[in-house]
């Protein structure tokens, strides 16, 4: 008794085309797994020395800081941190008190 042989995707009347479409679509598939692949690794370096370019572009260096505003930004910031007390008998903004007198006025003659 003999096996039945198993038809295979390749023969038939279109069966290489169908072998070189499978091959251009492995072929498309890994170029974009690769391309997927190649961002997700470069794209932080890539973010740096973009960074990096500009920041060299811009020509900034020691002599174009404004010194004088540096430590008057400084002294703020540290002026901010310290904590002020406030006096206990602190006037309520928020209650008004009716300490005005009203007087009649009268024209008549």
């Amino acid at each position: 008794m003999s096996k039945p042989k198993m038809p295979t995707f390749y023969r038939g009347k279109y069966g290489l085309w169908r072998l070189i479409y499978i091959l251009i679509f492995g072929v498309l598939l890994s170029a974009v797994l690769f391309t997927y692949y190649f961002i997700y690794q470069n794209i932080y370096s890539a973010i740096a020395n973009a960074n990096a370019v500009t920041s060299i572009k811009s020509n900034l260096n020691i002599y174009n800081l404004d010194i004088p505003a540096f430590e008057k930004a400084a002294a703020a910031i540290n002026k901010k941190q310290i904590r002020e007390e406030f006096p206990p008998n602190i006037r309520n903004i928020f209650f008004y008190s009716s300490n005005s007198v009203a007087t009649p006025t009268s024209t008549s003659t």
